[in-house]
């Protein structure tokens, strides 16, 4: 009851919130998305989320690759007269095909952070890997896809072997599960990983241990908190916000239009 109590409220603060922004503020927007719904759908109702999501983003600002808008925040080079949005989704579900074709035919790239372990694997090994990620009746991505989507433009990064929350300092089990999914991505799809993101996305989700493996393995290493600002946990790491497509027209407005920060 508490539960449906605070997502009632939420959801009031969003869309009143959402209203009243001012639509194009100048920043650089990089979100974090999982999958195009929860459950499962249709697929002609799957183009029509995915259409509101591009149509709601692009009143916002405009949306271009995944890349562009990294290399600019990584190099502070940030917009003044526009806002730009990169989009990436995080778990690799098979449904990231279909997205990512649906922006290939707007001529946007996006990111692509994938578990290595769901790749492919067997029955046994989803039992386990649907509880780390409190969703079911999902499938995952094989390698062919992800060799076709990363030929297409669109970036593929790490996201763990098995989707564990890294707040641990075995650096044995660290390295396992940041650098050895490095080395299979790299192997299996035939290209440097560069891009990294941890699983739950927050900074009580990561160890400083687990940190600087990853800064040290990755170019990129990326959050899905403390939005307000560019940079987290010391400028080490760049921070998404998370957003989801089936969410209200208003909820994206209320996010996308915030100004963010330096420190």
């Amino acid at each position: 009851m508490l539960g449906l109590i605070r997502e009632v409220v939420r959801d009031n603060v969003l869309n009143i919130g959402g209203r009243f922004r001012s639509a194009r503020v100048p920043s650089a927007h990089i979100l974090a998305s999982h999958y195009i719904t929860r459950g499962k759908i249709a697929a002609g109702e799957r183009v029509r989320v995915l259409t509101r999501f591009y149509d709601s983003l692009s009143k916002l600002g405009e949306l271009t690759d995944f890349c562009n808008v990294v290399d600019r925040v990584q190099n502070r080079d940030f917009p003044n007269d526009r806002s730009l949005i990169a989009l990436s989704f995080d778990d690799g579900f098979h449904e990231c095909e279909e997205i990512a074709n649906f922006f290939e035919k707007k001529n946007i790239k996006v990111g692509f952070f994938v578990n290595s372990g769901s790749i492919e694997n067997d029955s046994e090994y989803y039992k386990g890997h649907f509880k780390r990620l409190a969703i079911e009746n999902k499938t995952f991505l094989t390698w062919n896809t992800l060799k076709d989507m990363h030929s297409a433009g669109h970036t593929i990064g790490s996201h763990t072997v098995d989707h564990v929350r890294l707040n641990i300092t075995d650096p044995e089990l660290l390295r396992e599960q940041i650098c050895r999914d490095k080395e299979k991505i790299d192997k299996n799809i035939g290209f440097d990983c560069q891009h990294f993101a941890w699983p739950y996305g927050t900074e009580k989700d990561i160890s400083s241990d687990a940190i600087e493996i990853a800064v040290n393995t990755f170019k990129y290493v990326f959050s899905s908190c403390d939005y307000g600002f560019y940079n987290g946990l010391n400028e080490s790491v760049i921070n998404r916000r998370h957003v989801e497509p089936f969410w209200q027209a208003s909820h994206l407005k209320y996010f996308v239009s915030s100004v963010r920060k330096c420190r």
